[in-house]
C-alpha cells in the first residue's frame, strides 16, 4: 500500500534545504470512503516545530491543485 502511495499519490521525503537530512515524509492521500483527499505528513520529533509541516503541507496543495488528476480515483 505504501508503495502506491509514493509512486502513485506524490508521496515525498521532507529534507532540510542545507545538508538535505531527511526529516520525513508529505504527501496527498486519497480516502475512496469519503471521496476526500487529505495532506498528511509525518516528522522527526526533533523537526517539530520550525515550520517544516506547513512548508511542506503548502507544497502538496499547490502540487494537487496543478495535477488534481492524481487526487481523484
Amino acid at each position: 500500500m505504501i508503495e502506491i502511495q509514493w509512486t502513485e499519490r506524490g508521496l515525498c521525503a521532507v529534507e532540510l534545504k542545507d545538508g538535505g537530512e531527511f526529516i520525513g515524509r508529505a504527501g496527498l492521500n486519497y480516502w475512496q470512503l469519503f471521496d476526500e483527499v487529505e495532506v498528511r505528513w509525518t516528522l522527526k520529533a526533533e523537526a517539530w516545530g520550525h515550520g517544516y509541516a506547513t512548508e511542506a503541507a503548502h507544497a502538496c496543495l499547490e502540487w494537487g491543485f496543478a495535477t488534481p488528476s492524481r487526487c481523484t480515483r
